[in-house]
């Protein structure tokens, strides 16, 4: 799913851990990552915004808190630098 934030497009995905499948309680996993525009060609090279990911990020980890059906809540913050 695309998910805009701030001015910029962000890839959310939701999925459910292969080794959890069909067990209950399932382990999922959620993930956010910066979308690069596809058009413009010195978008590619500018520097994803990284505030307004952390931001989304530490946003998407607040409501999983407070939903109490959720348990056992990990944040898990991979940072891939851009070569």
């Amino acid at each position: 799913m695309i998910a805009p934030f701030r001015g910029s497009r962000f890839t959310l995905s939701i999925g459910v851990m292969d080794e959890s499948i069909g067990r209950t309680p399932a382990e999922w996993r959620v993930g956010v990552s910066y979308e690069k525009p596809l058009n413009g060609f010195r978008a590619w090279f500018r520097s994803p915004p990284t505030k307004e990911l952390s931001d989304l990020a530490r946003l998407l980890d607040e409501i999983l808190h407070q939903e109490q059906r959720f348990q056992n809540v990990v944040a898990e913050y991979l940072v891939c630098p851009l070569e």
